[in-house]
């Protein structure tokens, strides 16, 4: 049913200043979220720690196949990044409702620079071993499972409410530009001077984020049920909310499926660059940076168009495509032809999550927000599942039929989902969330905020 925004009693008379202001943030359209100073510091803080992030896993993974030569054990570096995730996201999601979401993000940033100074300390003395690389990924993803449902939410903490949807449409920017970068100057790195130079870079580059954190002024969100009440019975509110929720059920599942699935691709690429095409290093970072590229190029796609499709239709295109892809990624052997796949697959896999977190955000009030995004963080967490799996196979049958046979089972997966639940409830998301924001202040919850400011 199409729904429509229905002003029950006469909006407030608005003043010169007010009507020049609500028409400056329309005619900013889609980045207006851009023109706000503290999602500006917000933005450059995360492109410099995700670069970061991208440079040091790529190195890990590269040093440990160097090392091991094994599949798994290279799988395991993304996997002990998104593991926690699985157990500890809900209960960061309690916290980002209940405590000051800059200040968790802000912790992880600092657990992140510890784990880089000990991986550039251990390299430079010659004295690194597979355990160590394995133990420093586990600390991180420990803090990154915590701290990530905070870290995401503290967008709407920063930014007006009528920009929130561009606001996290943009964020996915700094992911793919860092995703782009990252890769790219690691394996430069690497190649042309050694695997030191980039644990140096991943540090170098964390630590000029740590004060643009600290700097951000967010607004104070509606938390107030959350500090009122104790751990376990918000956590079993929060469930309560998503589970009474169709829309939210049918975007958690398959956010699901294709994270298990074909979202496991990534853990081949060492293997796939060593193995399959001999590329080495460099030819593994310009695979990687495709991915950015494909990205970036969905991100801003989807910002521009935003609301223009519904959102269960974008969702199901890009689904099947990025499976089709990620077929076409494992029977080609020509290095070019799976660059260029590697692009097109990273650009239907982000236009399918991008649109999912969005919905997934915009659907929650401001005082779920924190557990509703908590749980699909959780999703996140099963990715091991996929990642170790699809690492023990590619040992047994080789990397190629390894990603083919998850290419079909996460189309075939994603065939029933569609066809047993039918989305039909996803379509009106976008126009609850606009009507949600557009309702007058008194019909939201008690304390809950209009958004952040926009100095």
């Amino acid at each position: 049913m199409n729904t429509m925004r229905i002003h029950v009693f006469p909006a407030p008379r608005e003043g010169g200043q007010q009507r020049a202001a609500a028409r400056a943030g329309q005619s900013a359209g889609p980045f207006a979220a851009l023109t706000n100073g503290q999602y500006q510091r917000f933005s450059v803080a995360a492109i410099l720690s995700f670069t970061a992030l991208a440079i040091e896993t790529l190195a890990r993974g590269w040093i440990l196949q160097l090392m091991t030569g094994s599949p798994l054990l290279v799988s395991l570096v993304p996997a002990l990044l998104m593991l926690p995730m699985l157990f500890l996201s809900v209960p960061g999601g309690e916290l980002a409702d209940r405590f000051s979401r800059k200040a968790i993000t802000l912790g992880y940033e600092l657990v992140a620079v510890a784990t880089y100074v000990a991986m550039a300390a251990l390299v430079l003395t010659g004295n690194l071993q597979a355990w160590h690389v394995l133990a420093a990924t586990a600390i991180q993803g420990i803090g990154a499972a915590l701290a990530a449902p905070a870290r995401q939410t503290l967008i709407t903490d920063l930014v007006a409410t009528r920009h929130q949807r561009g606001a996290i449409g943009l964020s996915m920017m700094s992911v793919n530009l860092a995703a782009i970068a990252g890769p790219a100057l690691g394996g430069f790195l690497i190649a042309r001077y050694g695997m030191s130079h980039a644990f140096l870079a991943a540090l170098i580059l964390s630590l000029p984020a740590l004060p643009l954190y600290f700097s951000l002024k967010p607004a104070a969100p509606a938390r107030t049920a959350a500090h009122r009440g104790g751990m376990f019975a918000n956590l079993r509110d929060g469930l309560k909310y998503i589970s009474g929720d169709a829309s939210l059920r049918w975007l958690l599942l398959a956010c699901v499926v294709m994270i298990v699935t074909i979202n496991s691709w990534g853990a081949l690429f060492p293997a796939f660059a060593e193995d399959v095409l001999g590329v080495g290093a460099a030819g593994l970072g310009v695979i990687s940076t495709a991915v950015g590229v494909g990205s970036l190029a969905a991100t801003l796609v989807l910002v521009v168009v935003a609301g223009r499709m519904p959102d269960k239709t974008v969702e199901v295109i890009s689904g099947f495509s990025f499976a089709a892809l990620a077929l076409g990624i494992a029977v080609s052997t020509i290095y070019p032809v799976t660059t260029v796949l590697v692009a097109l697959a990273a650009f239907a896999a982000t236009a399918f999550f991008q649109t999912n977190l969005t919905a997934v955000q915009l659907h929650a009030p401001d005082e779920y927000r924190g557990r509703v995004i908590s749980v699909r963080f959780v999703a996140w967490g099963l990715q091991p599942v996929g990642l170790l799996a699809l690492g023990g196979l590619a040992e047994v049958i080789g990397p190629q039929w390894a990603l083919g046979a998850f290419a079909v089972a996460g189309a075939a997966a994603f065939l029933a989902l569609v066809l047993i639940l039918r989305p039909h409830h996803v379509r009106n998301l976008e126009a609850k969330a606009r009507g949600r924001i557009h309702m007058p202040h008194f019909h939201r919850p008690h304390g809950a905020p209009t958004g952040g400011s926009d100095d």
